[in-house]
Parts: C-alpha cells; sequence; structure tokens
C-alpha cells in the first residue's frame, strides 16, 4: 500500500487509525461509558489468592463496581518477564448482598517453588497492578500464619494486616504458603462501606499469598458465599431457607487441612457435614500412615471452640464436642477463633489432658489433638471466666497477634507473636525423629 501526502497528513492519518484500533479493542472488554459512568468501576480492586485443591493451580478473585464483559488473569514466571503472559479465562457474577460483580480465574500448569507474577482485569484496559506470589515447594515443608476475629473501624482494627506486610510478606522469595482467618472477618452488621475497607485492606496480604477462611458467628453468609472462593463454595437451600455448605479440606505438601463449619451447618452424627468430616479424617489418617505419602500431620480449623476458658462465650461448644471430638483423635492440632483470648491447651480428649513436665516440647506425636483458640485478630478483648486454670489449659492470656505454623515430615511447630511487640509469647514443637536421632547417636 502506498501512502501518499506530507508528513503531518500520514502522521494524523496514523493517529486516526491507532485510534479506531484502541476503540474496537476497548470495545471488546465494555461498552461505551453511559454518561455519569466512571472508568474507574471497572477497575479490579480487593485482589486475593486462594486454594483449590489441585496442587498446581491458583485462584484469584476480584471486585469491580460495574460488569465487565470477560474476567482475565494473565501470569507469567517472573525468571522470564519478556516471555508472554499465560491468559486464563474466568467467570463473574453480580453481588446480590451489596453491590458491585465478583470475579474469579485460575492459573494452572504451575511450577513448584517458583514465583510468578499477574495482574487480573478486562482486555485491553482495565487491569490491575502486577502482582506476585510464589508456588508451594515440592517437598514437605509448610509455613502459615493464622488467626481469628478482626473487625474494622469502628468495631476492631486492621492493623494486624500492616504488622504481617511488614514482617511475614516482607520478602517475596518467603511468602507463607497460606493466611488462615478463623472466622469473624470483619464484623460489618450490615454496613457496606465496612465491608468494602475490610477486602481494601486484605487485598494487602491476599494478592501475594492465598487467604482462606472459616465462617464465624459474626460473620454474613452472603458475604462468604458470594466473595471468598474457597475450595467447596456454599449455596442457599430455599427449603431450609439458610446458607449451607461451609466445610471444605485440601492439602499443603507434609499437613491436611480441614476447615469446619461450627455456625451454619448441623455437625450431629447423620448430617452431610459429619459424614463429610468423618471421611476426611479417616482418608487424611491413612495418608499419614503411608510411607510414601507426604502428609504427617492433619489441622483442624474451625470458628467455635470445643474447649475455651474465656468469658467471652459458654466456655466452649459443648453440643460441638459431644458430636465430633470422637473422631478427632488422629488430629494434630484444632484451631479456633470466637473468644477474644489467645489459649492452648495440653494434648487433650474427653476432658481429660495428657500433660507432663514441658508444655512446649513433645518428642513424640501426641495421642490427642493440641487445642489453640486464638481470637486475637484485632477485635476487643475478652477476659476469663475464672481466675483458676481448667486442668487440660497449658498456657492462655489476653493479647493481639498471629499464630506462624511451620511443618515438615519431622517436625511441627507453633509459636504466637504479638501484634504490638513482635514478642513470641508461646511456642510447641513437636519432633517425631528424636528417637532415631538418638539411637543413631549411641550406634556410632
Amino acid at each position: 500500500v502506498l501512502v501518499v501526502g506530507t508528513c503531518e497528513e500520514i502522521f494524523g492519518t496514523m493517529v486516526r487509525a491507532v485510534e479506531l484500533i484502541l476503540v474496537v479493542l476497548l470495545g471488546a472488554c465494555v461498552s461505551a461509558l453511559q454518561d455519569g459512568e466512571n472508568e474507574g468501576n471497572y477497575v479490579p480492586r480487593q485482589v486475593y489468592l486462594s486454594l483449590s485443591q489441585v496442587s498446581d493451580e491458583m485462584q484469584v478473585t476480584w471486585y469491580t463496581a460495574d460488569p465487565t464483559q470477560e474476567s482475565v488473569v494473565l501470569f507469567r514466571l517472573a525468571s522470564d518477564p519478556q516471555a508472554p503472559f499465560r491468559r486464563q479465562v474466568g467467570r463473574s457474577y453480580p453481588l446480590n448482598y451489596g453491590s458491585g460483580h465478583i470475579h474469579s480465574a485460575t492459573m494452572t500448569g504451575l511450577v513448584g517453588n517458583a514465583e510468578y507474577e499477574y495482574r487480573v482485569g478486562c482486555d485491553p484496559a482495565y487491569f490491575s497492578g502486577l502482582n506476585t506470589f510464589h508456588t508451594r515447594s515440592p517437598g514437605p515443608e509448610v509455613r502459615i500464619v493464622v488467626f481469628g476475629d478482626m473487625g474494622t473501624p469502628p468495631r476492631g482494627n486492621t492493623r494486624l494486616f500492616d504488622v504481617l506486610e511488614e514482617t511475614e510478606f516482607r520478602n517475596p522469595h518467603s511468602y507463607p504458603d497460606m493466611v488462615f482467618h478463623l472466622g469473624d472477618l470483619m464484623y460489618p452488621f450490615g454496613n457496606q462501606g465496612m465491608i468494602m475497607n475490610w477486602f481494601d485492606r486484605m487485598q494487602n496480604l491476599g494478592k501475594s499469598a492465598p487467604y482462606m477462611v472459616a465462617a464465624g458467628n459474626r460473620d454474613e453468609p452472603p458475604i462468604i458465599a458470594e466473595r471468598f472462593n474457597m475450595p467447596s463454595r456454599p449455596t442457599y437451600s430455599s427449603a431450609m431457607g439458610s446458607w449451607e455448605g461451609f466445610y471444605y479440606s485440601f492439602t499443603i505438601n507434609s499437613v491436611a487441612f480441614i476447615c469446619i463449619s461450627t455456625n451454619f451447618d448441623k455437625y450431629d452424627p447423620g448430617t452431610p457435614q459429619y459424614t463429610w468430616l468423618e471421611r476426611e479424617i479417616r482418608n487424611a489418617k491413612a495418608r499419614m500412615e503411608d510411607p510414601n505419602d507426604d502428609v504427617t500431620w492433619i489441622v483442624l480449623f474451625g470458628h467455635t471452640p470445643l474447649y475455651s476458658s474465656s468469658d467471652g462465650h459458654n466456655q466452649g461448644n459443648a453440643e460441638l464436642r459431644e458430636a465430633i471430638e470422637h473422631l478427632l483423635e488422629p488430629v494434630t492440632l484444632c484451631m479456633w477463633g470466637d473468644d477474644h483470648v489467645y489459649e492452648r491447651s495440653w494434648p487433650v480428649m474427653n476432658d481429660i489432658p495428657d500433660t507432663s513436665s514441658d508444655a512446649s516440647r513433645f518428642d513424640e506425636r501426641p495421642a490427642k489433638p493440641i487445642h489453640i483458640t486464638a481470637g486475637t485478630g484485632g477485635i476487643d478483648n475478652d477476659g476469663w471466666a475464672s481466675d483458676v486454670e481448667p486442668r487440660w489449659s497449658a498456657v492462655r492470656f489476653v493479647d493481639t497477634g498471629y499464630i506462624r505454623i511451620e511443618a515438615d515430615k519431622e517436625t511441627f511447630s507453633a509459636r504466637f507473636l504479638s501484634r504490638d511487640s513482635l514478642a513470641e509469647r508461646d511456642s510447641f514443637e513437636i519432633h517425631l525423629d528424636t528417637f532415631f536421632t538418638v539411637h543413631n547417636t549411641v550406634l556410632v
């Protein structure tokens, strides 16, 4: 094609051609803006990652005020910034509780122990900034962060997000494998502004590591069901007039994680959740007993604790304990929120603890689960029902902070770190290799 004309004419033709191309491309994403619409309504916000039950996948979820014609994630290995982005198209739906639209997509075929960069949005104009995350290692190592009961101003505060960003998320190469929130996320009581504020703040962590949640009694079910993309999604039962299905499981390397629903699903024998829980623990135990399987530990998450001496509620959920405690013998650690204190039990079953001279070290797998209540994310603290500690209670105090859990095939540890001082106020370790180490030393 021969283009004839002055330089100015040729340049003007080229500009108009480029403009035409941009208009066409933008039309593929969002139809022309109507009077009064804001282009920012199409820009993603509240971006966060979550795990599926497939080890080489990562789910990503985000929010836009207005609908877009596509929901896209672009991703690639951060070590090869010249490589083209892989593109996955996801799905979107309007919120029924609140206004706006939720989008989600899944990044598949991820390489283990690698850093990825990604952005989400709608081609070509409305994309988030470039974010990074690190995939789990192919070995048995696990490191996660856990807390419950946070809130957002004026009820509670989100300062813990800042602390975690400055500590656990300081180095992109050592992000936690997961953040787990033990329920009672934001205490909004219908306030949409508080909901939006909490998700905006959560993005600072969730964009870089999977943010997983249990549903708490102060969590409005539609918020969890519509805005969170967990391995199984809750559904609304017209027959029951309520939401159900707030329980799921997944595995990270050497730890099988099981999240139960203590507030929105029935858990008595014969109910769907009970049958599911019994099967999940049985399957995880079989994996622990298989020498060729990496799974060595089981961690159970829920909101309302089986054991508590706090004055926050009823000193533990007696009905839940009666219904499921006999299933929990293979579980290493049960973690709960709800009561706004920190309390760790001895290994305990049926209110009978296995005590020893050292609550911080176990040289073999305890025969009963340890329970930790940690509703310590930022909501106002509770106190104690009595000055006398129950016989099953090993450590208890009132503070705000989080728990760091680390595990591999031989060791499991949990540490509580105070939000304001970063002091380690409690810890325990389980070692499975102690006997063999000592025995080998003697033989040498």
